[in-house]
């Protein structure tokens, strides 16, 4: 009876601290491709969970003293968490494993255009990419699938990374830090935003060698062109001037 209530003190207390300290971080990778193609990895560090339970470790030792192991948080968490990733997500070649109190999730899809819209002009082609899937791409995770939801976790202290790879160049976000092709956002910053989109670019090389090979073959023809009107002309004048010497 005093083991059981003693677990329970020792669980209380861990729970506590979690939503006092946010003894959880997530750190959300995506990269997007041209064609759409995206490869997720989300880690669950549990990094700050393990050096709070640290001084509780030889009190939960002693209540597993009969049973001959030690709670070992991470893979308890890794069998609860990979367990509602395969039956939630929708994605491809899924992995999910853990190690050094990390949980980790991966897996590949392809976005569709209302998600990620590819735009063709001259000079660029524009990538534009909706930053409220990220609510889909958790979702798929099992564990958080709207804003409410986001809102809940937030109150735990929990940080939200968002660490989004986009093909050429970012030029403009709604939110987030820019850095070349990668943007940093924290995931809260989504919260009661109406749309939020991450836009980049890279030159558009077959439509500007069009361009070119355009303006070069009429550039030679107007040559050609005022090169034949010169001839004519020139060939114009020895015939008159040839006339007026025989007159």
């Amino acid at each position: 009876m005093k083991k059981s209530l003693k677990s329970l003190l020792i669980v209380f207390i861990i729970i506590a601290v979690m939503f006092v300290n946010g003894c959880v971080n997530i750190e959300i990778k995506q990269r997007i491709e041209k064609d759409g193609y995206s490869k997720i990895q989300i880690i669950y560090n549990f990094s700050k969970m393990a050096e709070v339970t640290k001084a509780l470790t030889e009190s939960i030792k002693e209540v597993n003293e009969s049973k001959g192991n030690e709670t070992n948080l991470t893979e308890y968490y890794r069998e609860i968490y990979c367990k509602e990733f395969y039956n939630k997500t929708t994605w491809n070649n899924t992995k999910c494993w853990s190690e050094r109190n990390k949980i980790i999730m991966e897996g590949e899809t392809y976005l569709n255009k209302s998600i990620f819209e590819v735009s063709y002009s001259i000079p660029y082609i524009i990538y534009k990419y909706d930053l409220k899937n990220i609510y889909e791409i958790m979702y798929n995770t099992g564990r958080i699938s709207d804003e409410e939801g986001l809102e809940w976790v937030k109150l735990t202290g929990t940080k939200i990374k968002f660490i989004l790879e986009m093909p050429g160049k970012i030029v403009r976000s709604d939110v987030g830090v820019i850095k070349e092709n990668k943007i940093i956002i924290d995931v809260y910053d989504l919260i009661e935003k109406d749309s939020a989109y991450v836009e980049s670019r890279e030159l558009n090389l077959i439509y500007d060698l069009i361009v070119i090979l355009v303006v070069g073959i009429i550039i030679f023809v107007i040559v050609i062109i005022k090169k034949k009107r010169r001839n004519t002309y020139l060939r114009n004048y020895n015939l008159n001037f040839n006339e007026s010497l025989f007159k």
